[in-house]
């Protein structure tokens, strides 16, 4: 049995204040995905959080190179009141009771 689990990357990798940024994910059996976004910096500030339907896709041969492709499963603008700095975006599905995580990345430019 493959290990089921959740993938995903943010694109673009770096927005303007209250831009926008989409998120392309791939989950085991296209489930659900908890999505929870926050500024690191001096501490951890959980800035948003919610669920996304996400498809299952296939990772490409040459992902590395030429990308993954893969639809956007939801779009993020970021709040004016957001402060510049790098976010992490932490991605959790359920397996059978068991979390499977991973993370992605976004960095919000200054004005």
């Amino acid at each position: 049995m493959a290990y089921e689990t959740v993938t995903g990357y943010c694109w673009p990798h770096s927005i303007a204040p209250a831009g926008e940024v989409a998120l392309h994910l791939s989950s085991a059996g296209g489930r659900d995905v908890h999505v929870e976004i926050a500024r690191v910096g001096y501490r951890r500030e959980v800035v948003w959080s919610g669920s996304v339907a996400a498809g299952d896709h296939p990772t490409p041969p040459k992902a590395y190179e030429l990308g993954c492709g893969w639809p956007a499963a939801t779009t993020i603008a970021a709040d004016p009141d957001w402060r510049s700095g790098y976010y992490e975006v932490q991605l959790t599905i359920d397996v059978d009771g068991k979390q499977r995580r991973d993370h992605a990345f976004f960095v919000l430019r200054p004005s």
